[in-house]
Parts: C-alpha cells; structure tokens; sequence
C-alpha cells in the first residue's frame, strides 16, 4: 500500500446553496446553508429542502434549528400560487462544536395545482429565489415513477438499493497548504481543479449486501460486522469488474442515462465530493464523521452510522479506504480541467483513510494507492455513474 500521510420524495440534489448569515446566538454567529434538494419536481411531489448550521467560531454553539421554513409559488404568470410550509420531525436544540455542523430535513408536498416554471421564494433570505420546473400531473395519474430521470436527481438502483447522489458541476483546489498539519509532499502543487459534468456518487460505500446481490460473492473479511458494512479485500480489477456487471445489466433495462456508465470516481471527482465545498483538513469534525484506528475496535462499521458531510455523503473519511479511477501520479499544478489522473503508472489511487489507520490518513487530502490487483480489509469503493471517458 502506498500512502502519502410515495408521492415521490426526488432528493434531486441541485447544490444550489444559498449562503446566509443565520440569527446569532448570543455572542456568536451561525453560517446557514441552505440546500434545495429540487431543480424538477411533479406537481404533488414532496419539496425537501437540507439547512446546515456551521460553527466558524471556535467554541461550542448551542443553535436552535425553526421548526418550519416558509416558502411560496410563483408560477409564470407572476400570481403566487399560494405559500408552502417546509417541517422537520427532528428536534430542534444541537450543540455544534467548533469548525463542525449539524443538519436538518424539511419536507413539504408541492400543490397538484402548481405545474410550469415557478419561482420558489425563501422570504426574509438574501439569496432567496430558485427557479424550478413542475411538471402537470396527469389527472389519472397515482404518482408514478418518470420513465426517465432529470439529470439532477438524486437515483437508487433497483435491486441494490443503493443512493446515488447527484453532484453538481464545479471547481475547487485540490491538495494541502504548506501549514496543514501531517501533510505530505505528494498533496502538491495544488491544483485548481474544474468539473464541467455533473455525476452521481454513492451516498455510501458499496456494503457487503449490495457487492454480494449483484457478484454471488463476499470476499468481506468483517463479516462479523454485518452485511451494511462495507464490502473490503477487492481490488480495484474487482470494483471494476463490479462496475461492467451492474453496467450489463441495467442498460439492458433501459436504466443508464444516455452518455454515462457506472464506474469508479476519479480522484478529482473524490475530492470534490468529499470536501463538499469545505477547504480545510477535514470536511467536518473527524470523532463524529469517521471510523479510524482509535474508536473504531479494529473492524469496519456499519455504512451511514456517523455524521454525513455537508452534500449528504456518509464515511468519505474513515471505515474503508476507498478505490478511485486514476493512475496514482504528481498533480500537474495551475489550472485542469475534469482531470482523470497520468495515462498509466504503477498504483490505482485509493482516498479516505480506514478503520486502522490513524485519522490523519482520513484527511481530504490525503493519498494512497495500491497495484490493480491488490485485496486488503481495509480497500472498499464507492460507485459512481460518471460520463463516459
């Protein structure tokens, strides 16, 4: 191994974030994101939308999420089509400690009503209107699934049932500064790094349920911890291989969309992803986001037990290292654009620190790799549906 240190609820996860300065509490301010989880929606479809509460100060903050965000329709027409009350069931009271987050779901059913390109309104924001597509639904119509799916939406795969989420188009700088602690010199140069394709990534790791359904196997040496943990000791010809199966057999189904095919991220995509437009060394407080060599018993987890990151992904730090497409290489510096790693080389990259490592490995910038054919219990991966390259 090398290191370097229903009436449809459509998470459709457009990452429009609308950055507000939320209501201090005494003392202290918060910083609200707020994440529209819809870009297109059917009339009658349910509206989630996720608020995050980050703690920039450097002390515990004790936020009270509001029991309901207020929104209302504005259809083409400009008439407001009437007003939407978004509700959690979750409490409202968390203490958020330095540098970390907390997140709550509100959910509300979008009028049968409504339908055509409406306006949504967050009133009292300062970044309040996104627009969004509601289609008519038809009148003999019970909520069916779309036969196709808007290139926005977050998808489950049939028979795995296994989420991916959709990631937006975006850039971010790759790698370390010079003062992060336990960096290493193959974290630079730092390179600014734009995605110009959208693509959807696992909310989890493949589990060892998900890796045996569609293979017949489980190569798992944890299988003590159960078939939600995650499916370790495959290489990366395994994820794959993995990848060409599930391939098969949903374009046979009519399921892939047009332009893409299940694979492996690239690093670049990793990245991004895992730092969920965060720039420091983790994405969130490691304790409650990973699995590492300290609390984690010397064994994998169950997937999605800890805290997810601010887009929704859960142990992209921790529980297993993660295989990514890419020949491990030096980064090029200046400005690429959607990266997929050196044409060749003599390690795959793998990201994301594991359960025996020390919680540094874990950190957003760190690399590891391994040879094509490598198994350990402590590799895993986590599928991405990905333009094809």
């Amino acid at each position: 191994m090398k290191t370097s240190s229903s009436r449809g609820v459509h998470a459709l996860w457009l990452l429009i974030v609308l950055l507000v300065l939320a209501p201090p509490a005494p003392g202290q301010d918060a910083t609200l994101l707020l994440t529209v989880a819809s870009d297109a929606l059917s009339a009658g479809d349910s509206l989630s939308v996720w608020m995050t509460a980050l703690n920039p100060t450097g002390n515990d903050l004790v936020w009270t999420f509001p029991a309901a965000v207020k929104s209302k329709f504005i259809s083409p027409r400009g008439t407001v089509d009437g007003s939407l009350v978004l509700q959690t069931a979750e409490t409202n009271l968390v203490t958020i400690t330095p540098g970390t987050f907390a997140r709550r779901e509100y959910v509300a059913a979008v009028p049968d009503s409504v339908a055509g390109q409406v306006v949504l309104e967050f009133p009292g924001l300062d970044v309040n209107r996104v627009v969004l597509d509601v289609e008519a639904r038809p009148a003999d119509a019970t909520h069916p699934a779309p036969a196709t799916t808007s290139s926005s939406s977050n998808r489950v795969i049939p028979g795995l049932n296994l989420e991916l989420i959709w990631v937006q188009p975006g850039s971010f700088t790759n790698g370390s500064p010079e003062d992060e602690p336990f960096r290493n010199p193959a974290e630079d140069p730092r390179t600014r790094v734009n995605l110009t394709q959208g693509f959807w990534l696992g909310r989890t790791v493949v589990t060892q349920a998900q890796y045996e359904s569609l293979m017949q196997t489980n190569p798992s040496t944890f299988l003590a911890a159960g078939s939600n943990a995650p499916v370790e000791n495959v290489s990366w010809l395994d994820a794959m291989e993995f990848c060409r199966v599930l391939n098969g057999r949903e374009a046979a189904a009519e399921r892939v969309p047009k332009g893409y095919a299940y694979t492996l991220p690239t690093e670049a995509q990793w990245e991004y992803a895992c730092r969920a437009g965060t720039t420091g060394s983790y994405a969130g407080d490691p304790e409650v986001m990973a699995w590492y060599d300290q609390n984690s018993a010397q064994t994998t987890h169950p997937v999605a037990l800890k805290q997810p990151n601010a887009w929704g992904f859960y142990d992209m730090s921790g529980n297993v290292l993660e295989w990514c497409f890419d020949w491990y290489g030096p980064y090029p510096g200046g400005i690429v654009t959607d990266p997929a790693g050196p044409e060749r080389g003599f390690y795959k990259v793998a990201r994301g620190g594991s359960w025996r490592n020390a919680v540094q490995v874990g950190r957003s910038a760190a690399r590891a790799g391994g040879s094509i054919g490598r198994r350990d219990y402590t590799i895993g991966f986590r599928l991405a549906l990905a333009p094809v390259r």
